[in-house]
């Protein structure tokens, strides 16, 4: 985690990202689920977070389409997401499905993630960026560029591409 105090320019997303697991019945096993706590002007996931005052109730989130259809949510819906990491167990009610299909994810204001995982207010562990980031290293666990992204989701292209065909 960089520090708080590290100025950010105009386009970079700090956010907090944490996850955990809930029940895929049709697979009969836990999935991971990635959760994105988010500020409301996000610049990667406009959109994604309801209306301020729709989070009132700290238990409604927004999903992605990906976790939506895998799981065949709708809004209104409800789902238990469970925290390996400190045993506890979380009941949200979906409140909006965002069409994100790289992700198992569930979108929230970062705030509230945040209290959820019991950091500061202004934590993030997680920086987003369309250009490179002038950041020391030794702040960094992993950095991955734009040509990263691509070559991994390339190879597992490559690697599936006999089971798409034939599916």
């Amino acid at each position: 985690k960089a520090p708080s105090s590290l100025p950010l320019e105009k386009g970079i997303d700090s956010i907090t990202t944490y996850e955990m697991k809930t029940w895929f019945a049709l697979g009969q096993k836990d999935i991971s689920i990635t959760l994105m706590g988010l500020d409301n002007n996000s610049t990667f996931f406009e959109g994604a977070l309801l209306a301020t005052d729709s989070y009132d109730d700290s238990d409604t989130i927004t999903v992605s389409s990906a976790f939506a259809k895998k799981l065949n949510l709708n809004v209104g819906d409800s789902i238990v997401l469970k925290d390996n990491s400190r045993d506890k167990e979380y009941d949200f009610k979906v409140g909006k499905i965002y069409s994100y299909e790289a992700a198992m994810a569930v979108f929230m204001p970062q705030i509230e993630l945040n209290r959820i995982i019991e950091a500061g207010d202004d934590y993030y562990n997680c920086l987003l960026s369309s250009k490179a980031i002038n950041i020391d290293s030794s702040l960094l666990i992993k950095k991955i560029s734009r040509s990263d992204y691509l070559g991994a989701s390339n190879q597992m292209l490559d690697s599936f591409s006999t089971v798409i065909t034939f599916v």
